[in-house]
């Protein structure tokens, strides 16, 4: 299956690495104009560069300044906006008892508050038949230990856009939920020592799974879904789901195992 997003105008709002990397790369490659957005500008040139096209856009959407210029510069590069997708997350491993004022803070403020700003920013810019989407996570409604403040954000993420639903009735969304993906940054700042003890934990209540996604594979199959939805502009597809094959772990799964597995993926991350 091959996407076609020809003369289509995009925008990705977390695009400097991970999946959000991944789906703005392969629109580029779909034949889209794409915007790149995210705080971490070398980043978002080199991802524009490998992709071999796009526009860097650098801002942080904990800003409601930021969220309403991701929009201005992003329709003024683009000349129109026809697909927007808000990827921009971040997933802290803590315990509900030891997570902050300032930890919640900044998980709201970047995983649903951010999101509902440049969504409102977009709606006046967006072109009839149009689609403003988003990543959500298959945690919802199943945490994981150490993973719920950040389900709690994207649960709310998920309300919040029901809701904007009701109120843009005329207006196409698409929560495309994702589960467990290599290639990510997530882990990047995991300790390997919670995240062991944690693990037994997921162990014993089925949520550690057998395969997980990779980020450059699922980016591409992102818009390979999100390009024939995009095209047919008398239906909404609300929901896309995508996982890995498989079960879950045993247990008695060799938890050290997994845990050397998460160091070696950090240290490449580190490089």
């Amino acid at each position: 299956m091959s996407a076609d997003l020809s003369g289509r105008r995009v925008l990705v709002v977390g695009a400097s690495s991970g999946i959000g990397k991944a789906v703005a790369q392969s629109a580029v490659r779909a034949g889209a104009d794409v915007v790149f957005v995210a705080r971490r500008e070398e980043r978002l040139k080199d991802a524009v560069k490998e992709a071999g096209g796009g526009t860097v856009v650098v801002a942080d959407v904990r800003r409601e300044e930021d969220c309403r210029r991701i929009v201005d510069e992003g329709v003024a590069a683009l000349g129109g906006l026809d697909l927007l997708l808000y990827a921009t997350g971040v997933s802290p491993l803590v315990l509900m008892e030891d997570q902050t004022a300032e930890g919640w803070r900044d998980l709201f403020e970047t995983n649903a508050m951010g999101a509902f700003l440049v969504l409102k920013a977009a709606i006046p810019a967006l072109a009839p038949g149009g689609l403003l989407a988003y990543l959500g996570s298959d945690s919802v409604g199943a945490p994981y230990h150490g993973l719920v403040p950040y389900t709690a954000t994207k649960a709310a993420l998920d309300e919040g856009v029901r809701g904007l639903r009701l109120e843009f009735p005329d207006l196409r969304f698409t929560r495309v939920t994702v589960g467990p993906t290599v290639g990510t940054e997530i882990a990047q700042e995991h300790d390997p020592e919670l995240f062991a003890r944690l693990l037994t934990e997921w162990l014993r209540n089925a949520r550690a799974f057998e395969r997980q996604m990779e980020a450059g594979d699922l980016g591409q199959l992102i818009v390979e879904l999100l390009a024939p939805a995009l095209a047919h502009t008398d239906t909404e597809v609300a929901e896309i789901l995508v996982r890995a094959p498989g079960g879950t772990l045993p247990w008695g799964t060799d938890v050290q195992v997994l845990v050397e597995s998460v160091k070696e993926f950090k240290g490449q991350l580190d490089d």
